[in-house]
């Protein structure tokens, strides 16, 4: 996949323009309802018998002390009706989920109790107090007789511990940890004999065995959300709305399904308007009702309702990308369950028109593609009725540009965010970019070219860093590694820059070694507030500060170009012009892999591998249907770096 730079932010932009238009055409199935009459959000509570009882989440004055408000709702009517206080202690930020007819909620900021509330006796019993951790935002399942509990914020800090209680022991008893780091505010539901926990300001998802008491991983596509709402509904799981891990809007996937039996998560209609932060939602018969919540830090009290028994057509699934190279790649993605896969269309980045195939199946080849370009993809499915609908469009690039793009470098161990520094201008050599502050809250931006940034063998390259303050200057740290030798690893012996313990720009001459690797490779430039930086991988702490990827094309001056990069060891081609059967004797085939064909607009033919020992390959222009023009033999390393170039006429 490619990353969006800071420079790339308006086609986001577009991308989501595009987003809402299809959505707004999706959200007919919303049918907005009354405002709910208190405005608030954390507020939870459940459907029973024709009507919903809520628990508004922020307590109010009950006129001797401070209290949460309990109401019931009538969907015939829409209307709502006040029934009084919750007893037991004031709480903000409480949680709960209903089985078997009653609900059961408590938690919150100092509080670690546990309450139960029949409807049918309108009657509230204190249950045994959770003896963990008071805890604020946790996982709340009540599922199989049992009450799951985990996670959270107790004492400022997060927590990822994992509680049962029983009702048959009416006693609480702490099981191995949630799987993944440390969270909360995460969503959660139960199905059959497990629960399912995830999100939070972590991506990872994970399900429980109530039986065997076990975790295991599930599909991670919602990966890091917060705040929203969720809930069970006839074998499927649900997550609908919230903010994205960093507190950011959400731009896509509001409202996703998860199929248990597929492991995988699914897109349903939703306005990109009604999206909130702490929102709340209830089931009544088929219906969901959706309301509450924060947006743009103001509480709202719309409220819409949506039928679960009619989701309408849903699109595929799990799209991914996998055995990416030079000229092809698979693609997987997992069937719609209302309608079936139609069309794959495919298309290289910047063309108008899409290719098209029909009835495609998963695991789909997409072959004949072009080293070093960017595609994208999408899938059209049809249901009854005439209706169909497309999956998103996914993007990736072919290998063949170097070490820069085609290796995975290591991710960050931390999320990075620009709180109190950033990053706001980096120049190296000539070049120079003027990144600036982020403006949606992000400290790590790919500034990825195929060009790359031209840098000489053997001689010294300045780079200068310069570090941008939203208040105060502050205390900083910057390091840069320069991955000399392509092979995807930031090596002690490859730091080039480590300064510590300054607010000003950092200027520094570095030289690029004799031995380094020729051509397209990695340089990372990070800057860390108030932290030592750990490694190329590790910004320290919290992760205050910022990190840029960039590309360097090492090139050796009077024997390299940009399209010829070892012209000294050029290849032979024989017969040139030939209307027969064509030979390449290679220059030092130790160092090579293959030979790659492509006519002169750079248009795939095909790929020749060979062994060490080979000092000559031949091509039969007859098997492959060469027909008469300029091709380009490309002579390619290990690693997938076009070494050396020569133009072949087939006559």
């Amino acid at each position: 996949m490619w990353y969006f730079a800071k420079q790339n932010r308006m086609n986001k932009r577009l991308v989501f323009i595009a987003f809402l238009i299809l959505s707004f055409s999706l959200s007919a199935q919303w049918t907005p309802l009354n405002d709910v009459p208190f405005v608030d959000h954390h507020s939870n509570g459940f459907g029973h018998n024709g009507k919903a009882y809520i628990i508004q989440g922020t307590p109010v004055d009950s006129g001797t002390d401070f209290k949460n408000k309990y109401w019931s709702y009538d969907p015939l009517t829409d209307q709502w009706t006040d029934l009084g206080f919750v007893p037991g202690p004031p709480r903000e930020v409480s949680i709960g989920d209903d089985m078997n007819g009653k609900y059961y909620f408590g938690f919150g900021y100092d509080r670690k109790d546990l309450w139960e509330y029949d409807p049918d006796t309108d009657s509230f019993t204190e249950l045994p107090e959770c003896p963990g951790q008071w805890r604020a935002h946790p996982a709340f399942v009540a599922h199989d007789n049992k009450i799951f509990m985990g996670s959270g914020t107790a004492d400022g800090m997060d927590i990822k511990d994992w509680w049962v209680f029983d009702f048959e022991t009416m006693e609480w008893e702490q099981k191995e940890d949630i799987p993944g780091e440390r969270r909360h505010h995460p969503f959660q539901f139960g199905i059959e004999g497990f629960i399912y926990v995830g999100g939070g300001h972590r991506d990872t998802w994970s399900k429980w065995d109530i039986e065997n008491e076990e975790w295991s991983p599930v599909d991670n596509f919602p990966g890091g959300r917060v705040a929203g709402t969720q809930f069970s509904y006839e074998k499927n799981g649900f997550v609908l709305s919230g903010d994205a891990s960093d507190h950011d809007d959400l731009f896509d996937h509001h409202f996703l399904m998860y199929d248990v039996d597929l492991d995988a998560w699914f897109d349903l209609p939703f306005d990109q308007e009604m999206s909130r932060w702490a929102c709340s939602s209830f089931i009544i018969d088929s219906e969901l009702y959706y309301f509450g919540g924060l947006r743009e830090n103001q509480n709202e009290n719309g409220m819409w309702k949506f039928d679960l028994d009619d989701v309408g057509c849903i699109p595929t699934a799990k799209l991914n990308v996998t055995s990416v190279d030079e000229t092809s790649a698979n693609i997987l993605w997992v069937n719609s369950p209302t309608g079936s896969t139609t069309q794959f269309e495919w298309r290289e980045l910047g063309e108008e028109a899409w290719n098209v195939s029909s009835q495609p199946q998963a695991v789909y080849v997409l072959g004949d593609l072009s080293p070093c370009t960017e595609y994208e993809f999408r899938l059209l499915t049809s249901c009854e009725e005439s209706l169909e609908i497309y999956s998103d469009i996914i993007g990736f690039r072919t290998k063949g540009c170097g070490a820069c793009m085609d290796i995975e470098y290591c991710d960050l161990d931390n999320p990075v965010y620009p709180l109190n520094g950033y990053i706001n201008r980096v120049r190296i050599g000539e070049y120079e970019n003027l990144s600036g502050v982020s403006d949606d809250f992000q400290g790590y931006f790919n500034f990825q070219d195929p060009n790359g940034i031209e840098v000489e063998l053997g001689k010294e390259v300045t780079i200068e860093i310069e570090p941008g303050f939203p208040a105060q200057n502050n205390s900083s740290f910057f390091s840069a590694w320069i991955d000399f030798d392509g092979n995807g690893i930031f090596s002690g012996d490859e730091q080039v820059i480590n300064e510590i313990n300054t607010s000003s720009t950092v200027t520094s001459s570095v030289t690029i070694p004799e031995t380094a690797y020729i051509g397209l490779t990695r340089i990372r430039i990070m800057m860390g507030i108030d932290n030592v930086i750990n490694g190329p991988c590790d910004l320290g702490g919290w992760g205050d500060g910022e990190v840029e990827d960039y590309c360097l094309r090492i090139i050796n001056v009077g024997t390299n170009t940009k399209d010829d990069l070892i012209s000294e060891e050029r290849l032979k081609i024989y017969p040139n012009p030939s209307s027969g059967d064509i030979y390449v004797e290679l220059p030092n085939s130790n160092h090579y892999k293959s030979l790659v064909l492509t006519d002169v607009m750079g248009k795939y033919v095909t790929r020749l591998d060979f062994t060490n020992n080979e000092s000559v390959v031949k091509i039969n222009s007859h098997d492959l249907n060469l027909k008469q023009g300029v091709y380009l033999v490309q002579c390619v390393d290990a690693k997938g770096f076009i070494k050396t170039t020569e133009k072949l006429i087939v006559e």
